[in-house]
């Protein structure tokens, strides 16, 4: 087929299905053309849900419920909704098309090439997010009551930037809301969880506030290009994040304002009543911080940002997608326009929920399937040594060894659990014949000698050493490789209590006062 020869695409009804731009377990994501008449049209995003979940009825039901909670936000940082359908058989929903990349991307570029996040950059991107989550977070019912839209799942990876400057966020397929077709079942987990907040890890009601410390969580990754609270398991995840010890990023980057850190660990904050109580309180006090430190980072500068990591990227997707639009062969045709995400720096952390629906609908039957096949092969064997004679022993023997052994006990039978990695602290407190006690972790130890075995961790660890007579001391330490740390007391100066002046007193003669002349 040569160059001049064009591609028959797929409809969707008045959709043009272009190219495949990425593809997930639920959801395929598509480039689309809408046409109209005196040539007319428009690329749009087509979110389509794969065949074998339409028989789903609750998946159904939550990506109606996206549908119909993105299609009634209206503001310029969220990713607009047109239009939701089914054709086919085939479920949908149309969508803006935003020609860029994720968040997550651009950190993982920048940590490629060993570089930083300039703070004003990533501050005017939390600025913008927040205000598109507080246009979500007011909306309400006809008759003014707030819909309590919650989005659940901000992250890197659901910022989007364009190559022009906008920043959107997308993907409320989880978001909850007061009134929603799709209730959440008890005792399970929505959302990744390197990114949720601590009474979302707890499994408590959640408001806006939760989405707060999620932005949170984004821009201190941000700054630092170092994760929060993401571990080597989810287990361990969520008992960090529900934690919520969080290190100062002027540790990690000094050359982050003051001010900023200020807004991060407010933001941060374990209670929700410490955090900013909406997304627009966050964003003023970001707006506010970037024209005190006299920084203007706007459309324009982002733009120039996205140029600087992506101009090769956005050639090759504008060469394609062109192609497209030209109704021309290209030799990638049909494969994806973005990369799927790799185990990178800011990883893509999978949702709690998605892994319990995989491990309840394949885990057990797998593991029954396997035993029954394993049993049926014993059986067959045992019938060939009783029944085959001599000639079949070692074909039969030859059998057994290719065997897995058998589980002698129930312990054997448990699946090996992967051990975290620790780190050894070792504390010595001066002088020696101070009776110090170490606070750790919320334990009083006698001192003058601590030694423990934590776990290997990114978040830090708070340690305060007290005795009597000498002034408390308190530090953090961030548990990434083993440490011996020694702490000096000072004591403490006593207070010396100063003399009250001494009392004049009036000489007497007689029962008659001396008295001091009046100076003419």
């Amino acid at each position: 087929m040569n160059d001049t020869a064009t591609v028959e695409h797929d409809r969707l009804g008045r959709y043009e299905l272009l190219l495949r731009m990425a593809s997930g377990g639920m959801a395929s994501l598509w480039l689309a053309r809408i046409a109209g008449p005196e040539q007319f049209e428009k690329l749009i995003c087509i979110k389509k849900v794969h065949e074998h979940l339409v028989q789903e009825r609750r998946f159904i039901e939550m990506f109606v419920d996206e549908s119909r909670i993105a299609a009634l936000i209206g503001h310029p940082n969220v990713a607009t909704v047109f239009d939701m359908g089914h054709i086919d058989g085939q479920y949908f929903m149309a969508l803006e098309y935003v020609h860029g990349h994720n968040m997550q991307e651009l950190l993982r570029f920048m940590r490629r090439a060993e570089d930083h996040m300039d703070w004003a950059y990533a501050a005017r991107m939390v600025a913008d997010a927040a205000a598109g989550l507080h246009a979500a977070h007011e909306l309400t019912k006809p008759n003014g009551d707030s819909m309590g839209v919650v989005h659940r799942d901000v992250s890197h990876q659901n910022i989007l930037l364009s190559y022009d400057g906008h920043v959107k966020v997308v993907d409320f397929g989880i978001a909850y809301a007061k009134e929603r077709i799709t209730s959440t079942q008890a005792m399970t987990l929505k959302g990744k969880a390197a990114y949720m907040s601590p009474e979302q890890a707890s499994q408590q009601p959640l408001d806006r506030r939760s989405d707060i410390f999620a932005l949170g969580v984004v821009l201190f990754e941000a700054l630092t290009l170092r994760r929060l609270f993401k571990s080597a398991t989810e287990v361990e995840t969520l008992l960090r994040v529900r934690r919520a010890r969080i290190p100062r990023p002027r540790l990690i980057q000094p050359d982050i304002p003051v001010a900023l850190e200020k807004i991060v660990l407010k933001a941060l904050a374990l209670k929700p009543a410490n955090r900013y109580q909406t997304g627009a309180e966050l964003q003023e006090a970001l707006d506010e911080m970037l024209m005190r430190q006299e920084r203007v980072v706007g459309q324009t500068q982002l733009a120039g940002l996205m140029d600087r990591y992506f101009s090769s990227q956005k050639e090759e997707k504008d060469r394609r997608i062109g192609l497209a639009l030209e109704n021309r062969p290209h030799p990638e045709h049909g494969t994806l326009l973005f990369a799927d995400d790799d185990e990178a720096s800011l990883t893509n952390v999978p949702t709690v929920s998605s892994m319990t629906d995989r491990l309840e609908r394949w885990g057990w039957p797998l593991a029954y399937g396997g035993l029954g096949i394993a049993l049926a092969v014993l059986i067959m064997l045992l019938l060939l040594d009783r029944f085959g004679g001599s000639g079949n022993e070692d074909a039969s023997a030859a059998a057994r060894k290719a065997l897995p052994p058998v589980p002698t006990d129930a312990t054997a039978r448990r699946p090996r659990r992967q051990t975290p990695s620790t780190v050894s602290l070792t504390i010595t407190v001066k002088p020696d014949s101070a009776q110090a006690h170490i606070l750790f972790d919320g334990t009083a130890h006698p001192g003058p000698v601590f030694r423990a075995e934590v776990l290997q961790s990114e978040s830090p660890e708070t340690i305060r050493v007290e005795a009597p007579g000498f002034r408390p001391q308190s530090l953090q330490v961030v548990p990434l490789k083993n440490k011996d740390l020694t702490i000096t007391l000072l004591r403490t100066p006593k207070r010396v209590t100063p003399r009250p002046p001494p009392r004049r007193r009036r000489r007497r003669n007689g029962g008659m006062l001396h008295w001091k002349p009046l100076p003419k």
